[in-house]
């Protein structure tokens, strides 16, 4: 992987260089061509410590939580990212909606990497 592929040395690889940010035409471009793409800041890192405890305290030391969007709404601005978009109404058309709004947490009260309910490792 390299940094033209959107991986960086956060995510355990070294690259290069700095990931670039993916336009939304090269994301849909990746995920129709791929299968797959990395969308970084699609929380901007500033704002991650207040999603991640809206949703955590959401979570209510839950490890899972079906339409978590009904009871913190913390994350909400970030469902509209112009990559997403792009990415949705090219696979869906652009009568796309979001149908579920499901968090996972490490059933440690917290939300972030951890195993899920099935024993399944995930990262947040």
């Amino acid at each position: 992987m390299n940094a033209e592929r959107g991986v960086n040395a956060e995510r355990g690889t070294v690259a290069a260089e700095p990931a670039r940010a993916v336009s939304p035409a090269e994301a849909l471009r990746r995920v129709r061509t791929e299968g797959w793409c990395v969308l970084d800041n699609v929380v901007p890192p500033a704002d991650l410590p207040a999603v991640r405890a809206g949703v955590t305290a959401a979570l209510d030391g839950h490890a899972e939580l079906n339409g978590v969007i009904a009871r913190d709404r913390s994350f909400a601005p970030y469902l509209v990212d112009e990559r997403l978009a792009a990415i949705a109404e090219g696979v869906f058309g652009p009568a796309w909606r979001i149908a579920r709004t499901d968090a996972c947490g490490s059933g440690r009260g917290v939300a972030g990497p951890g195993p899920d309910a099935s024993g399944r490792s995930f990262a947040a």
